[in-house]
């Protein structure tokens, strides 16, 4: 079993976005997202889009190693200071 966040329905331009929600962006977080995206990726047959939300707003950076992996496995990281210029993402089309 694994928990998302969020799940914004598909439209009829984009597909169905999964979110994870990371407070402190350190590897063993964003690596269980990648993981879990895979997971489900695996065993559904619906195409979506991943995303993973971070608080880069506490002062702590994100490693180059967890933005190389969330890039390897195509997951969208997204730092909360710049959260406005995903929007367009989520809208309803």
């Amino acid at each position: 079993d694994h928990n998302i966040d969020f799940i914004v329905s598909a439209s009829q331009s984009l597909p169905e976005r999964l979110i994870k929600a990371i407070n402190y962006p350190r590897r063993d977080p964003i690596s269980s997202a990648i993981f879990s995206f895979n997971d489900i990726a695996a065993i559904r047959e619906q195409r979506t889009k991943n995303y993973v939300f971070y608080n880069d707003t506490l002062g702590e950076e994100v490693s180059t190693e967890a933005l190389i992996a969330l890039q390897s496995y195509n997951v969208t990281g997204v730092p909360w200071s710049k959260v406005d210029t995903y929007k367009p993402e989520f809208l309803s089309n």
